[in-house]
């Protein structure tokens, strides 16, 4: 807040508390614009001049300076009203493409719950894994190789390791599925 502020600032307390305007007369204003000056002084002079006009509004005696440097910090802590953007419309083809996505993804699921055409394939498995499969076990069947994609793309990705223990992938004769053994360490009592 600057001088001719608290001058500003001053002629408008006159105005409006005329009967307290002889406190803010000749000698006896210089300590209250002083005051302003040094507690408001670090304010810009549009808060300071609507912190004001936001008092006279509510109290009906002449306001101190602290009461202002209150309703001031009131000012600019205050939160801001933001209005809400206005909704954009609605893409209704976008959303159909959507759904019919949707719907495409739920029937292949469907299909290869019952064994369909949508059933997985070797081609439905990521090279880098066939190519991992085939490396531990070279005449494992594409059939054997789809059901344990789970599992070789796990160990792929962990580097053979359990819990920062290596591991060894089994496959049964029987049912042709690969589980992981942990090889723990010997220690020696």
């Amino acid at each position: 807040m600057t001088a001719e502020t608290a001058r500003q600032v001053l002629m408008i307390l006159r105005g409006n508390y005329p009967n307290d305007a002889w406190k803010l007369e000749g000698e006896r204003a210089k300590p209250f614009v002083g005051a302003m000056l040094q507690q408001l002084g670090r304010y810009p002079d549009r808060i300071v001049l609507r912190a004001v006009g936001a008092i006279i509004e509510d109290v009906e005696t002449l306001p101190s300076v602290p009461m202002m440097k209150k309703r001031i910090k009131a000012e600019i802590n205050k939160v801001p009203e933001f209005n809400a953007l206005p909704q954009r419309e609605i893409n209704e083809a976008g959303r159909e493409k959507v759904r019919d996505i949707i719907k495409a993804h739920k029937q292949r699921h469907k299909e290869r719950k019952e064994g369909g055409q949508g059933a997985f394939n070797i081609k439905d498995v990521r090279p880098s894994v066939v190519a991992y499969a085939r490396e531990l076990f070279p005449s494992i069947s594409d059939a054997n190789l789809v059901r344990n994609r789970d599992v070789f793309a796990w160990m792929k990705r962990d580097g053979q390791q359990v819990d920062g223990y290596p591991c060894r992938l089994m496959m049964s004769k029987l049912t042709g599925l690969v589980d992981p053994f942990l090889q723990y360490p010997f220690k020696k009592r």
